[in-house]
């Protein structure tokens, strides 16, 4: 078969070139049998596509239906944050479930080979594989036992011996702790914004329900609500970064991340009669990204899609903010304008920000305050400029929160205390 012949003729040429490559095994096979569905494989490779456009990299399907990713000088970080993203596709795996994954190791879902000491017996596996006469389940739950136990690289111990399979512990340093405490300097905002850059960031994108609800029926789903929170997707790209980037920075890396979300074409469709929205910046919407994604999207889909915006954006370029709106009104889109507080809504003229929702926003502090009589009557007199039936209160994270909402009028809620 040619694809099989490409991938053993690639496979032999890699030893004149194995210096700072490495090899990942994505063990697919092992997994339960609904995950071996071509679904499963095609986000596989949708994964690896970023990591080797930018590491000098390939990706083969194995006849067996695992993957196979060979990049050259990619740091773990990057790569293990696009392993991430396939782990919390396939959560549901008894196997995924059952791992305690450590940056650089090998595990039931994975076996990294560091090419450079390991050629051999990484090309012996290959085509053990690829022929199907080497089984690995039984094996590799010996391997992650062991890798659990100590890093897949000693400083000072000799290499492990090749067990009965062929498989023997992965020579691949694992990447040095650092304190948590680590600031973000030049060298390392730049490590950040090449490790967005390869990653599929729709396994991190958080989704909310935006239900209307009425006293005394079933609430209904009528919107799905699409968001990357910023604090935790840097945590993820950057374990060791424990102090949060000023505004500034953090302005730029959000941008960062929304390109790159956009760049990855996140599926946004839902089912009959649900629409969705995608949180962004202003920033992002100036980017060749979301041109490219506003192409990506047909005109049909564009009327179910909400793109949801910050008032933040608005109050600091409200021209900008009218312009944006308008283009986005033209080319077929929703828009809403969020991060609303309910003690700043009687501040704002809300009719003036020409778009088709509003959310406000609950937080914990908020609580305190949901049965102040003064707080409701001034919310329910700033509502009266705009029809109600737009907005959206998030933040529903109690039962009193709905009542809340449900006192000034509102119908349309989201939040955790929702079904």
């Amino acid at each position: 078969m040619p694809m099989i012949q490409e991938t053993l003729d690639y496979l032999n040429q890699l030893k004149r070139h194995t210096e700072g490559r490495q090899a990942i095994l994505l063990r697919l096979s092992a997994l339960e049998k609904q995950f071996h569905e071509s679904h499963y494989r095609q986000q596989m490779a949708k994964a690896c596509k970023g990591l080797t456009q930018t590491y000098e990299g390939r990706y083969f399907l194995l006849p067996n239906k695992d993957g196979l990713l060979i990049l050259k000088d990619a740091p773990s970080e990057s790569i293990d944050t696009s392993i991430h993203s396939l782990r919390m596709l396939m959560k549901d795996s008894q196997v995924i479930q059952g791992l305690d994954p450590i940056q650089g190791q090998s595990d039931l879902f994975t076996v990294w080979y560091d090419l450079a000491d390991d050629y051999a017996l990484f090309l012996s596996e290959m085509k053990g594989l690829i022929a199907g006469k080497l089984l690995l389940p039984s094996a590799i739950e010996t391997l992650a036992e062991q890798t659990k136990r100590k890093p897949l690289k000693p400083t000072a111990q000799p290499e492990t011996k090749s067990m009965s399979s062929g498989l023997k512990m992965v020579p691949v340093q694992a990447p040095s702790a650092r304190a948590k405490d680590t600031p973000l300097d030049p060298e390392r905002l730049h490590q950040l914004v090449q490790t967005i850059q390869v990653t599929d960031l729709e396994g991190l994108m958080q989704k909310q329900k935006v239900y209307a609800s009425l006293p005394g029926k079933k609430a209904v789903t009528v919107m799905i609500n699409h968001t990357v929170n910023f604090t935790q997707a840097i945590q993820r790209l950057m374990p060791s970064l424990e102090a949060t980037p000023d505004r500034f920075l953090s302005r730029y890396l959000m941008a960062k991340l929304e390109s790159q979300l956009l760049k990855n074409k996140p599926n946004l469709s839902n089912e009959k009669g649900i629409i969705s929205s995608l949180t962004l910046s202003l920033d992002v919407l100036q980017s060749d990204m979301f041109k490219e994604f506003s192409q990506h999207v047909r005109s049909l889909q564009k009327s179910k899609l909400v793109l949801e915006f910050d008032l933040s954006d608005a109050i600091q370029n409200p021209d900008m903010f009218r312009q944006a709106m308008k283009t986005l009104h033209t080319d077929g889109y929703r828009t809403c304008l969020a991060g609303i507080t309910p003690q700043a809504i009687d501040w704002l003229n809300l009719s003036q920000f020409d778009v088709e929702f509003y959310k406000i926003q609950l937080t914990e502090a908020d609580e305190v305050t949901l049965d102040d009589e003064a707080l409701i009557a001034r919310l329910t007199w700033a509502l009266n400029s705009i029809d109600k039936v737009k907005v959206i209160l998030a933040g529903c994270d109690s039962q009193k929160a709905i009542s809340f909402g449900r006192t000034c009028g509102l119908t349309l809620m989201q939040g955790t205390a929702l079904p």
